[in-house]
């Protein structure tokens, strides 16, 4: 991929990304996270927060998805859809365990600037693991996330790459 191609690819993992599993967590959600008035104002909420705190996420999503792909050689959608679902609650399982044990102490943070860094980067998987009541729901709202995310990024993969004519 261009260079511009992978900006795109990136940029698109962190709205995309976020967008489909703020939708997630809300469906998956308990009672708590519906607004009882209505109009999808826990939508909005959910979606600027998880853009503010899983953009990382998203990012290593993308990645790790770009290179699983390339390295299998799937050239198919449908392909690309499955290993979003399977790798997103992945990723998300991944980053909440790794911050969970942080904050336990059992990874040593000395430095009050790395414990913020730390917070910003895992912070989103770490709360979308909480949301829905469960852990279960969580996973599974990841994965009905990951997959449409996976077929935007497919499609922008696709397009940036170079044709034979």
């Amino acid at each position: 991929m261009t260079r511009s191609g992978s900006m795109v690819y990136y940029l698109a993992a962190v709205v995309c990304g976020c967008l489909f599993m703020s939708a997630a967590l809300v469906v998956a959600g308990d009672a708590s996270l519906r607004n009882p008035a209505g109009g999808g104002g826990e939508l909005l909420l959910l979606y600027f927060l998880s853009m503010v705190n899983g953009w990382c996420a998203a990012l290593v999503f993308a990645f790790l998805l770009r290179r699983t792909a390339s390295l299998a050689g799937w050239l198919r959608g449908w392909q690309w859809a499955l290993a979003g679902a399977v790798l997103s609650p992945v990723v998300v399982w991944v980053m909440a365990t790794l911050w969970t044990h942080a904050l336990l102490g059992r990874i040593p943070l000395s430095w009050p600037r790395l414990l913020l860094a730390m917070n910003a980067i895992f912070l989103g998987p770490m709360t979308a693991l909480t949301l829905p009541g469960s852990i279960a729901r969580a996973l599974l709202a990841a994965a009905a996330a990951g997959a449409p995310t996976a077929l935007v990024l497919f499609a922008i993969h696709r397009s940036f790459q170079p044709r034979s004519d």
